[in-house]
């Protein structure tokens, strides 16, 4: 029955290689990350094709069933994880049983390449810094941009946000 969906999502990744070289993507330079259900996905995704990405990014996810094992490849992945100490969703405990498994348990990625942010004081969210337009709820706006976070703690060579555009 596991068979189904997983040969979807290599139809999908043969599909998708031969579309990224119009966008200018490269293979060698592909992370995975996600939130909640997606964070549990991003996981099993690091695991399963750990020879294909360099690293993950988990907000608020944690290990499911991991099947597959982890190549000697990903000794060199990055991952970075969040969890809100107000998520009451996919608590920090979670978090730190995901954070164990990849640092202790999994014993394939050094603990210097996995960093374990846990101190936000944000719920099950996707935490930032800006929302001009009032549209994410209280408990994500924080001073902290998860999205930038993420890639630089997955690779270091992403550029800074942009600061914004003057109107003068």
């Amino acid at each position: 029955m596991m068979s189904i969906p997983l040969i979807f999502l290599l139809i999908g990744c043969c599909f998708a290689a031969e579309k990224s070289a119009s966008y200018n993507v490269d293979p060698s330079e592909t992370s995975v990350s996600g939130i909640s259900s997606g964070g549990y996905f991003a996981t099993q995704v690091q695991v399963a094709f750990s020879a294909l990405i360099i690293g993950a990014g988990i907000v608020a996810g944690g290990s499911y069933n991991c099947g597959g094992q982890m190549s000697y490849t990903s000794s060199k992945h990055k991952v970075y994880m969040i969890s809100g100490t107000s998520d009451s969703t996919v608590g920090v405990s979670v978090m730190t049983q995901l954070y164990k498994y990849y640092s202790t348990d999994g014993q394939f990625i050094p603990d210097s390449n996995v960093v374990f942010k846990k101190d936000l004081k944000s719920g099950h969210t996707f935490p930032a810094d800006f929302d001009s337009a009032g549209i994410f709820s209280l408990e994500s706006q924080i001073s902290f941009t998860t999205s930038q976070a993420e890639l630089k703690g997955i690779d270091n060579d992403i550029p800074t946000r942009n600061a914004p555009i003057s109107s003068t």
